[in-house]
């Protein structure tokens, strides 16, 4: 028993080891087995392709850049979710080992040993009872935050133990807790992700304030102490690159929508996921971006625990708090940080189940800020672990005799529970897209292009495993969390101008984002000089050199036509329609695309409208439109061009009426079909406007087009 104790970290190795493979499919532990992450998880296959452009690129610095994934959106290793600690060690790995490799599974074994090694630290801690401990442990390891995160989602953000790591040190040193300790967390952290980095960093700023206005320490060394801690973390921050995308111009929504809602700990299911994770709780019907991100369940094991515990709590507060030793400025700065981290997992919108209790409007700037951490029900993990290790503890201290036939009741309690979501989650089998007909397209071209470059592509699960199968140098084809707005704007009005222009680079292949787009390349491009390829449903368009359409490419181009116009009705324009549209036109709100369904913005200095006529008759084409003008003394003009004859020119500014029309006498065009352009003068963005966040150049927001017969 000695030995055991002793040798426990090896014990504890084996053991998690034993969970581990019970847990992971055995193909999936191979380090050169990468197949597996690209999956039906778009963050995965993102972390795994992200790390093949980031190994395969020069050394460069700051160290996290990684321009050739995510071209021209300025994207660093960060912004993938891709372990940056891990990345930049494996990239030194990988000089020496010529080989495409991961290293998630050695990150599934280690986030398992962590998350147990630090629960059992903590519970130790207080116990000094080794078994006991050892079983309570297995609460946290059985956590359904934890395992469904890790299945989710195996990057950076399911480091649950780097929590657990934080509140041991809390727990034990109280307001003493050093500083090397405090700085080699926050180190550590910022190098895996910095959500945990933004959690921990509440406490700490809470035992600043305390230990400043309670006089624990001398002001000016305390001050000099933090002071410097930030700045080593600013610094390495820069060294691994967090600064490479200017702030302004990287945030996003999402704060009030990934959020905590007052159910959560209840509600075990994830739709989106396909996941139930309770044998006996219902759905509490919680928003699908609540589920799908704040996924909070406890299960039935830790919520009879937590509950006994709560109850023999009141009967004797006064025993257990002598027994944590906790002084009643610890407890009060316990109590505050908890409730901080609870009103910020709530957010501005606080929700029961369906029901939104209170809606705080904020500042748009102020939400712009918190949504660097949208997701504001990670927040609330760190206060489930410190109720279940009072729970535990309380159990010790009051149930001395019967307490491990209690926490072998609630841990089968648990188990049974959660079963559901253990039986998903265990040997999971990802859904592996690996379509073999891509070869010929990847093989024969390095850069990998889409026609609407952005940071999430839902289509990128399909193709993200030839990228590292064919060795692809360079693609705007990406996911990841965030990205250089600024340069993203202009690497979509360069592709835009590109194609306006018929230019394609030799070595390039094009994904056809969607239908409009296709519909405009194949009215514009050159048949004798560009060539389109059919693929599973994608379309790819590419210079003529170097791969030929087949016979059924040919023929399925051909079926592909402008769309008739329809006379007399109003045709809605959005995201979910984009009839008439050609390149050069954008989606209403650039992040989550929350506003679908009041037309499409124009982007860029050309925007196209394509359309097949119809009979003789002179036709009125009437726009409905909304421009963007966000400051008085500002305006710029549209010049029309349908076919390439320039018709019409419009100056747009606050005063015109929100619409416009053109007429066509189909006897000036040989074709039927109809080519309209608009180029926009020189256009300010919104940012430049108006200071809001969006670095788009917008002209109109195009809300209906209605077509007239004129007699």
């Amino acid at each position: 028993m000695f030995l055991i104790k002793k040798n426990f970290k090896l014990l504890f190795f084996f053991y998690i080891s034993i969970f581990f493979l019970t847990f992971i499919k055995i193909e999936y532990i191979n380090p050169l087995n990468t197949s597996w992450l690209y999956n039906d998880n778009p963050d995965n296959a993102a972390m795994q392709a992200a790390w093949f452009f980031f190994k395969n690129d020069a050394w460069r610095f700051p160290l996290g850049l990684n321009p050739n994934y995510g071209l021209g959106l300025d994207n660093t290793i960060i912004l993938t979710d891709s372990i940056p600690l891990f990345a930049i060690f494996f990239k030194l790995i990988a000089s020496i080992v010529k080989l495409e490799f991961q290293y998630i599974s050695f990150w599934y074994l280690l986030c398992f040993y962590l998350h147990f090694y630090f629960a059992f630290k903590i519970i130790n801690f207080y116990t000094k009872d080794f078994y006991y401990s050892f079983v309570s442990a297995n609460f946290f390891l059985l956590a359904p935050v934890f395992l469904y995160r890790l299945t989710l989602d195996p990057g950076g953000t399911s480091a649950y133990w780097i929590l657990l790591w934080f509140i041991y040190y809390i727990l034990k040193y109280k307001f003493d807790v050093p500083n090397s300790k405090i700085l080699l967390i926050l180190l550590i952290s910022v190098s895996i992700n910095i959500y945990f980095t933004a959690i921990i960093s509440i406490p700490i700023f809470f035992l600043f304030l305390f230990k400043f206005f309670y006089k624990l320490e001398n002001k000016f060394n305390l001050l000099k102490k933090y002071v410097l801690i930030y700045s080593l973390l600013l610094f390495l921050m820069y060294v691994l690159g967090y600064f490479s995308t200017p702030f302004s111009s990287s945030v996003g929504g999402g704060y009030g929508i990934y959020n905590l809602n007052l159910l959560t700990i209840f509600d075990p299911v994830v739709e989106r996921r396909d996941q139930i994770w309770s044998s006996f709780f219902p759905s509490m019907k919680i928003s699908q971006n609540s589920k799908f991100q704040a996924f909070n369940y406890l299960g039935l094991g830790q919520f009879l625990l937590i509950l006994l515990a709560l109850i023999t709590f009141f009967k004797n507060r006064s025993a257990y708090l002598l027994f944590f030793k906790f002084e009643k400025k610890f407890l009060f700065f316990l109590g505050v940080v908890i409730v901080f981290l609870f009103f910020f997992a709530l957010s501005n919108k606080i929700f029961i189940g369906p029901k939104l209790l209170l809606d705080v409007n904020l500042n748009y700037y102020l939400i712009a800020i918190l949504s660097i951490f949208r997701v504001s029900s990670r927040f609330f993990v760190p206060i489930t672990f410190i109720l279940l290790i009072i729970a535990i503890i309380i159990i010790f201290v009051r149930f001395e005799k019967k307490k491990y036939y209690l926490l072998i009741i609630f841990l089968f309690f648990q188990f049974l529970d959660t079963f559901p979501g253990l039986k998903k989650n265990f040997k999971y089998d990802f859904k592996n897209f690996n379509y073999l007909n891509f070869d010929d397209i990847f093989s024969n071209y390095k850069i990998v292009n889409s026609t609407y470059p952005d940071n999430y592509n839902n289509k990128f699960t399909y193709l993200a495993r030839n990228f590292e199968k064919f060795k692809t140098q360079k693609t705007n084809f990406t996911v990841q969390a965030r990205f250089n707005k600024k340069k993203a704007a202009v690497s979509r009005v360069e592709i835009y101008n590109r194609l306006f222009n018929n230019n394609i680079y030799d070595d390039e292949v094009m994904i056809i984002n969607n239908i409009s787009h296709l519909k405009h390349l194949k009215t514009t491009l050159d048949s004798e000089k560009f060539v389109f390829f059919l693929r599973n449903n994608f379309w790819f368009v590419a210079k003529k050199e170097k791969l030929k359409m087949t016979e059924t490419e040919i023929n399925s181009l051909n079926n592909i036509d402008l769309d008739t116009i329809v006379f007399d009705e109003e045709i809605k324009i959005n995201l979910n329609n984009q009839k008439y549209l050609g390149l050069g036109w954008t989606p209403p709100k650039e992040y989550n695309h929350l506003d679908n369904n009041s037309g499409m913005w124009s982007e860029g200095s050309r925007s196209a409208l394509l359309f097949k006529l119809e009979g003789n008759e002179k036709i009125s084409v009437n726009f409905f439109f909304e421009p963007s003008i966000l400051r008085k003394n500002y305006d710029f003009f549209i010049n029309i061009f349908v076919n390439n004859k320039n018709y019409k020119k419009i100056l747009i500014n606050n005063k015109i009426e929100n619409n416009f029309s053109i007429i066509i006498d189909p006897k000036d065009f040989s074709s039927r079909d109809i080519f309209m352009e608009f180029n926009f003068s020189v256009l300010e963005t919104p940012w430049e406007q108006a200071f809001k966040p969006d670095f788009r150049y917008l002209g109109i927001k195009l809300k209906t087009i209605n077509f007239k017969k004129i007699y």
